[in-house]
């Protein structure tokens, strides 16, 4: 597998980074859709083939990026003592030198993992600053089973609102390397890397004049309320179709499950087969669904907290957001 050359400069500075520091957790900050997750793979692979006693963990919030990680790390290695510790996908493995797994799960039984000298953290973001959150807590355990573990942490965001940058006094203490900046995004449009969005304005708008704010973000019952009317969705989808037309691979983000369920129906009655993902549906239907979708025989998938943080599906070339938000690193 050949590395782009930014994949290959964020290795190096990783390299680099445990060469010259003795203590520090390090942070990899690259955009949505760089193809962050073979960074993991690339780095575990070539840690391995020196030193193979290594023993690593891959800690996540959600399957589908437990999987998707997994999954690239297989690619560029078939043979990777590789094992899955997740509920949602029903695998519990523990005794493997590479362990992917879901913090969520991990942080019940930590002391199952036993050694671990380096740890990779997806989506590092989302780690609270409260030492008593589940991957605080999870990190805290592992550190009194070997105190000089190293944690790794890639992000699209190296800053969490209201707190500041990742290493103000958080988990991580500095930032190897960074392309999210505004250079950084044209250095990688300019080297076609990355795909430049095309904003369309429309006609149709959501009012969200009468919606409450908490914390920095819409009160949900109240914004799924305000934007889930009949009227609404049916003119938004129509200039979405006609925007569409010559797209192939629709990615919808809705306001709340009963507004994904409405997308979905109303995308059907204009004959255009749409899934609705989201919490209530089954694990089966939303596996089936975006597998579907990322095979190209569904045109559109509509999702409500479903496929914000990191998806992966190169194709999508239509995103319709009827989902209005005040979160900058959601946007």
């Amino acid at each position: 597998m050949q590395l782009r050359y930014y994949q290959q400069e964020a290795l190096d500075a990783l390299y680099n980074y445990f060469l010259t520091h003795e203590n520090g957790n390090p942070l990899v900050a690259l955009p949505t859709g760089t193809g962050k997750s073979i960074l993991p793979a690339a780095f575990i692979y070539g840690i391995m083939r020196q030193w193979p006693q290594t023993r690593f963990l891959m800690v996540t919030h959600v399957k589908e990026l437990i999987a998707q990680n997994a999954e690239e790390l297989l690619k560029l290695w078939p043979t990777a003592p590789l094992g899955i510790y997740s509920a949602g996908l029903k695998q519990k493995d523990t005794a493997h030198s590479i362990i992917f797994g879901g913090v969520q799960s991990m942080i019940k039984h930590p002391d199952w993992f036993g050694h671990r000298d380096i740890a990779f953290v997806d989506e590092a973001h989302l780690i609270s600053g409260d030492d008593a959150s589940r991957y605080q807590s999870f990190f805290s355990f592992m550190k009194l089973i070997n105190p000089k573990l190293k944690i790794i942490g890639m992000s699209a965001t190296p800053y969490r609102m209201g707190l500041g940058h990742l290493t103000d006094n958080g988990l991580f203490t500095d930032i190897v390397y960074d392309k999210t900046s505004l250079e950084g995004f044209n250095e990688l449009l300019a080297a076609g890397f990355m795909s430049p969005l095309v904003p369309l304005r429309t006609r149709t708008e959501l009012d969200v004049s009468n919606v409450s704010v908490n914390q920095g973000e819409f009160i949900a019952t109240q914004l799924q309320g305000a934007v889930d009317k009949a009227e609404i969705t049916f003119s938004a989808l129509k200039e979405m179709c006609h925007a569409g037309a010559d797209r192939k691979s629709w990615l919808i983000f809705a306001s709340g499950i009963e507004h994904a369920e409405h997308i979905a129906e109303q995308l059907g009655a204009f004959g255009i087969d749409c899934a609705p993902v989201h919490s209530k549906r089954s694990s089966d239907y939303n596996d089936a669904a975006i597998k579907a979708f990322k095979a190209n025989e569904l045109r559109s998938i509509v999702n409500y907290g479903k496929l914000t943080t990191g998806f992966n599906h190169p194709g999508i070339d239509l995103i319709t957001m009827l989902r209005p938000t005040l979160s900058v690193p959601l946007w």
